[in-house]
């Protein structure tokens, strides 16, 4: 499980060198340090297009907003439904 947050991939400057890997063929992307292999983000392609996923615990913020949406919500852990502040389609 991880906590992204989207941006719209216009908005979102990149420095310094990266790699990729498609698991999930031509359209889905994760992109990292080729160094490290941490940071980075991953473009999904068809689920929101043009945008850009980073997960939240790069930007090191304790002030960071909470999440508002599941998009796995079917398989999510069953302790979520507590999250009383989630959006989430309907099982």
């Amino acid at each position: 499980m991880t906590l992204s947050a989207w941006f719209p991939e216009r908005q979102v400057t990149v420095r310094g060198k990266t790699a990729s890997w498609r698991p999930q063929g031509p359209e889905a992307e994760k992109v990292f340090c080729p160094v490290c292999g941490g940071g980075g983000y991953v473009r999904t392609g068809a689920y929101l297009p043009h945008c850009v996923a980073i997960r939240v615990g790069t930007f090191a913020d304790s002030d960071f907003p909470p999440p508002t949406h599941v998009h796995w919500w079917a398989s999510r852990p069953r302790w979520l439904q507590e999250v009383g502040l989630l959006e989430h389609p309907e099982d």
